[in-house]
Parts: C-alpha cells; sequence; structure tokens
C-alpha cells in the first residue's frame, strides 16, 4: 500500500542475496501467468579477464573525421588517464571500450602499450607531431583499398591468425588503412566491460543562418558514391588502380594466401613464379575486356627477374600493361621500393598476344600411356629432393600424383588436393596444378641426385583453357635441347583427361 525500501535477504554467511520476486497475473476469465525475476548483480572481479601488461600489452584505437580532431582525441584521452579514476582499472576495460564502443571513422591511430604511463606518452607524442614512434600506427581510409581489404576472404583469414598468434602489429598496420575488424575476437566469450572514458572532441565551430544558403550539388554525391570500387577481381589482383600514365591493377599479399603459405623456399614465403604467369593472363584479360569474348593468350619472352617474398608484413604488388606497336601487350610486374626516390622494385616481365579462338589442339593420351613405363622414382622420392634443396611444399603444391616415363619424355598425372578445390575456379592456370606440372618435368634429368633444375625463363606458353583438378602432364625436351645442355629448353603440354591441351 505505500512504497518501502526493498531490503535484500542474506544468506548463512551474511552475504546479501539477489533481490528475486514472483508477479502473478490474472484474467478475468481465469487465464493467469506467473514470472520469477531475479536482481542483476554483475561481476566484482575481473578474474576471468586478462590484463594488459607490459610483456603483454594491448591495442588502443582512437579515429575522427579529421587530423585536428584526431590530435585533440589523444590529448583529451591522455590527460583523463592522468586522473585518478584510471590508475585501478584494468587496462584491458579501456582498449575494449575504444574497440567496440566507438564507432571507426577516417582518420585513425592504433597504439600497441602495455601500461598506463606508455600510453599516455604514446598519445602526447603524436598530439606533438611526432613522427617514427614505436608501436604507433597513423593512416586514413582510401575508399579502394577499403573495398579490396573488406572483400578479400583471405585477408580476413589471416586477420583471425594475427589475433590468434598476437600479430598486433600486422592488424595494425590494416585498420588504419581501413579495415574492419571484429575485435570481440581478441577476447573470445569472457568480453570485458565498457567503461567511461571522454567522448568525440566536437570542433567548437559555431555556425549560423545567413541571408544566403547555398545548395549542395547532390550530383557531387551520386558520382562519389559511384567511385567506391568493386570486389576482388581476382585472387592474384585485387583491384584496378590505373591512371592516366598508365594501365595498372594492384594487389595486397599478406603471406597468409595458399599460393604463399605452402610454398616456402630456405624458411620464405616465395609467390611461385606460375602465379606471376598467371597474374599476367588475368591482367591482360582485364584489360583487353575479354571476359566473354572467345580467345587464345600466348604469353612471350616471360622472364623472372627477383622473387616475390612476403615476410613479416603485407606486400603491395603492382602490374602494369603497355600496348605495343606490333600488336603485343607488354608487362611489367612490380614493387614499390623501399625508399622514396628509388626505383620500382621489378619481379617479372614478358609480353601478351591475343589471338582467336581455335579448335583445341588434341595429344593422344592413351598412345603416350602404351610407350611409358611407371617410373621407378616414387612420388615422395621427388618431393623429398625438393625438401633437401629447400622447397617446402604445403598440401596445395603437392599436386603429382603418378609418374610414367618413356625413353624421350615424362608423363605425370596430377591431382589438386581437396583443402585447394575451392580455389580451382578462380583461376585459369592455378598455381597448385602448374607448380606441380613443373615438378614432373623436373625427373627429365633424373630425381634423386639432389640437381632438380628450376626454370627462370618462359620463351612461349600458350592458354586454351582452364585447369581441372585432374590433369596430365606431357613434358619433353625440346628439338633444340638435351639433357646435357647447361640450360635446356622443355616442351610441357597441359591435358585433360580427353588429352585436350589446356596450356602449352
Amino acid at each position: 500500500r505505500e512504497t518501502e525500501e526493498w531490503k535484500a535477504l542474506k544468506n548463512e554467511r551474511g552475504e546479501e542475496l539477489p533481490r528475486r520476486a514472483g508477479v502473478s497475473s490474472f484474467g478475468i476469465g481465469g487465464v493467469n501467468a506467473h514470472v520469477i525475476i531475479e536482481e542483476y548483480i554483475p561481476k566484482a572481479a575481473d578474474e576471468n579477464i586478462p590484463s594488459i601488461t607490459p610483456e603483454h600489452p594491448g591495442i588502443f584505437v582512437l579515429s575522427a573525421k579529421n587530423e585536428a580532431r584526431l590530435k585533440e582525441q589523444a590529448q583529451q584521452l591522455a590527460a583523463a588517464l592522468d586522473k585518478e579514476t584510471y590508475r585501478d582499472v584494468n587496462l584491458t576495460h579501456i582498449a575494449y571500450t575504444l574497440q567496440a564502443g566507438r564507432d571507426a571513422m577516417e582518420e585513425r591511430l592504433g597504439i600497441i602499450s602495455g601500461s598506463i604511463e606508455d600510453l599516455q606518452q604514446k598519445l602526447e607524442d603524436f598530439a606533438a607531431g611526432k613522427n617514427n614512434v614505436e608501436d604507433v600506427f597513423r593512416g586514413r581510409i582510401d575508399k579502394g583499398t577499403l573495398q579490396m581489404l573488406t572483400e578479400d576472404e583471405e585477408i580476413q583469414e589471416a586477420v583471425e591468425k594475427w589475433m590468434e598468434r598476437g600479430k598486433y602489429a600486422k592488424l595494425l598496420e590494416l585498420w588504419v588503412k581501413g579495415l574492419d575488424v571484429d575485435w570481440t575476437k581478441l577476447y573470445g566469450e569472457n568480453l570485458p566491460k565498457r567503461i567511461s572514458l571522454p567522448t568525440y572532441p566536437f570542433a567548437k565551430d559555431r555556425y549560423w543562418i545567413s541571408d544566403h544558403i547555398e545548395k549542395s550539388d547532390s550530383s557531387k554525391a551520386n558520382k562519389a558514391a559511384s567511385r567506391l570500387g568493386a570486389a576482388v577481381l581476382h585472387p592474384l589482383m585485387h583491384q584496378n588502380t590505373s591512371n592516366l600514365s598508365e594501365q595498372r591493377f594492384s594487389s595486397i599479399y599478406t603471406g597468409e594466401e595458399f599460393f604463399l603459405a605452402d610454398h616456402v623456399v630456405i624458411g620464405q614465403r616465395i609467390l611461385p613464379g606460375v602465379a606471376h604467369l598467371e597474374l599476367a593472363r588475368a591482367a591482360v584479360e582485364q584489360a583487353a575486356e575479354l571476359q566473354d569474348v572467345p580467345c587464345t593468350m600466348k604469353l612471350k619472352n616471360a622472364v623472372w627477374v627477383r622473387p616475390i617474398v612476403v615476410e613479416d608484413k603485407p606486400q603491395q604488388v603492382h602490374i602494369r600493361l603497355l600496348p605495343e606497336e606490333n600488336g603485343e601487350i607488354s608487362y611489367e610486374i612490380y614493387g614499390n621500393p623501399d625508399t622514396a626516390g628509388e626505383q620500382s622494385i621489378v619481379y617479372s616481365q614478358g609480353s601478351a598476344v591475343l589471338n582467336p579462338a581455335e579448335n583445341l589442339p588434341v595429344v593422344d593420351l592413351q598412345s603416350l600411356r602404351e610407350q611409358c613405363q611407371e617410373s621407378h622414382f616414387s612420388v615422395n622420392e621427388v618431393y623429398d629432393t625438393y625438401q633437401m634443396i629447400g622447397f617446402e611444399y604445403g598440401p596445395a603444391y603437392r599436386g603429382v600424383e603418378k609418374i610414367y616415363t618413356a625413353e624421350h619424355f615424362v608423363l605425370a598425372r596430377l591431382s589438386l588436393h581437396p583443402s585447394a578445390l575451392d580455389t580451382l575456379s578462380q583461376y585459369k592456370m592455378h598455381p597448385g596444378l602448374m607448380d606441380s606440372a613443373l615438378q614432373a618435368s623436373s625427373i627429365l634429368t633424373g630425381a634423386g641426385d639432389n640437381q632438380l633444375t628450376l626454370p627462370f625463363a618462359v620463351q612461349e606458353l600458350e592458354v586454351f583453357g582452364a585447369c581441372s583438378s585432374e590433369m596430365w602432364v606431357y613434358a619433353r625436351y625440346s628439338q633444340d635441347s638435351k639433357a646435357t645442355d647447361k640450360v635446356q629448353k622443355r616442351d610441357i603440354d597441359m591435358l585433360d583427361e580427353n588429352g585436350n591441351v589446356c596450356v602449352r
């Protein structure tokens, strides 16, 4: 009949119990309902939340609409952390609040830190305009890069692995460029609390109504929206970055992609040479708008100049195309220099020629089989030999299933590993199958002597169709080459089950 304090009951140890009540409701027709409710008691301790320490640092992120607001936000947070309120607060709650409790805007700042004092110092250094501060990452969203990072599934998979392994620097390098990160995956089921922290430092500008109000140009907004970029074009070629000076495509490789993670040479993740050829093919096809045009493509005089190595940080790779007077299209795969002012780093180069589509050339596969006997080299021996000279092939590059030899040629059956089958449709020349074809051709010089030969150039390669998951390789010496030559030339055909040539 009157209000009173709802006092909590206590147990036998004198500890307060949650307030509980039963609520009944009776309908006039006899229907009734009853519900039990209980007071929510937040956990008093953070025993299940890991603490951020100098030995186990955390990630602190800030963002704003422009650089001036970002610097003021850094100053504001640094000043707030000086207060007694935050001295006993678990730093994990501060990090999580900044990650999950704030919108990620255009201008971004990421900091790796393990203490309040260190965090304050880094915030103050940034606000003061200091550059190259250790574990401080600064960037701005680029709409094209943002689209590319968001839609690349392999980059998203790499992000989760970086979180698991504590590779926060690699994570922040992409976050400040626009990568969307689900920060909750850092914590598992026991999420930290959101706490009170300084909010966005809005500019104190005043905008009075004037007699003349300019109308906004809606067409500009529509044009900006149309420039948001398309999906990733190809696993090896992510985005069209052409400008007035050149036709160009660009990609960002993290090292977690199967074509890098499964191709390790002397401890380094290296993009295989055959992937350069598929990148060149895809770039020419995209630039010439050949997706629905029946034709064949011939790559000529392809030379690998320098390997593409992806180590601790993502690697950006470009390919530029240039039409030649003779009708060919030259290409150059290159990277940005480490130091400003230096020339681009050239990885490989060659040219392409487009021809009208013709009937697929066919090889009598049955006749070849009849001339062969099963090789005395087992598949395992071949891969053991490659391992001895430094090649650590993952499943995607162990495609040689059976080897047959004849007097003047080698015939091998290839099968793409099940772990890479879902990538098959994305390529015409799948890197795993193409590299396996080169592996099989090495049997021409004999395996087991630790002297397997490696290709450094392709004089001519013609693409007639896409590879399937099961292929045959027909490898032999070119007419003007033999086994005793210091530099050997080989002719290699990749055939489907019916003997149709897909790549020659």
